[in-house]
């Protein structure tokens, strides 16, 4: 009885830890970033995937918009290479980014602790099922 009630905890605790992860990290989704292009549209962006017409690409941390005299740029930390720079917008075709969503991370951690909750219910009564069979065989 204790062997199988501690195997049910690790199952359920694994399960619920597996939701959880699965929730938090679909909470930073990456999203393409229609034009015309706005100093507000880059607010609380976490990460910018840019990409010009010839190919070229380059993912910025923390991307900031900066007016600069031949137009508006984005300039944050190049990804992998810790170093920064400023790419103006005339040149990119294309601009994906990634912001915290937290209205996804409550849903999803609702979603995991409601299926968490029905998993325990549902193996709760198995076991209780299997305890009182065994009772009343043993009978």
């Amino acid at each position: 009885m204790a062997r199988t009630m501690k195997f049910v905890l690790w199952v359920l605790l694994v399960f619920a830890a597996a939701f959880v992860a699965t929730g938090c990290s679909t909470t930073h989704p990456w999203r393409t970033v229609p034009e015309p292009w706005t100093a507000k549209g880059f607010e609380g962006v976490e990460r910018a995937r840019l990409e010009r017409a010839d190919g070229w690409k380059v993912e910025l941390a923390a991307p900031r918009w900066v007016e600069r005299a031949e137009g508006p740029a984005l300039a944050g930390k190049v990804v992998g290479e810790e170093r920064d720079a400023e790419i103006a917008l005339a040149e990119i075709t294309r601009i994906e980014a990634q912001r915290f969503e937290g209205e996804a991370l409550v849903a999803n951690v609702a979603t995991a602790t409601l299926l968490t909750i029905v998993v325990v219910l549902v193996v709760g009564a198995i076991v209780v099922a299997s305890l009182s069979i065994g009772f009343t065989m043993g009978a």
